[in-house]
């Protein structure tokens, strides 16, 4: 399994922890153990929004990040990368503003910036899974 942590940049450093499992009978069994009440038989990739605890090398514990996506790479491309992240990046903005996703009615009535500040998060988020998948070999090499 390949574990790493992303954030989208934002102020508060909060993120997400990523694993991704070699295959998929590893992927569903790592959902049961987290979700044991959960079905997760048609699943390829899940997003976690509850708190989870990053130990580092030396076995100390770092800040906590505030979820995690689990995927594998038998069938890991960049739609299911985006769609994880997406919901990720909806769980930090509805932290970051009381529980609310508010994105507004439409340009007109000021939530540029809302609909903004989601899209910010969705594509830092997918670029940092994209850019780990890539030093990790998971994907082919990158092009520059």
């Amino acid at each position: 399994m390949i574990r790493f942590l992303i954030d989208d940049g934002h102020e508060d450093g909060r993120g997400y922890e990523v694993r991704v499992y070699p295959t998929r009978r590893a992927y569903l069994a790592a959902c049961r153990r987290r979700r044991p009440a959960e079905e997760h038989r048609s699943s390829h990739a899940s997003c976690f929004h509850d708190r989870v605890v990053h130990v580092d090398a030396a076995g100390e514990r770092e800040d906590p990040v505030l979820g995690a996506i689990y995927v594998h790479a038998e069938m890991l491309d960049g739609e299911i990368v985006t769609h994880e992240t997406f919901h990720a990046a909806l769980d930090l903005y509805r932290r970051r503003h009381r529980g609310v996703a508010n994105l507004g009615r439409n340009l007109n009535d000021g939530s540029v910036e809302r609909e903004e500040e989601l899209a910010l998060s969705v594509g830092r988020l997918s670029q940092a899974v994209a850019d780990a998948l890539y030093e990790h070999g998971v994907w082919g090499r990158k092009v520059a």
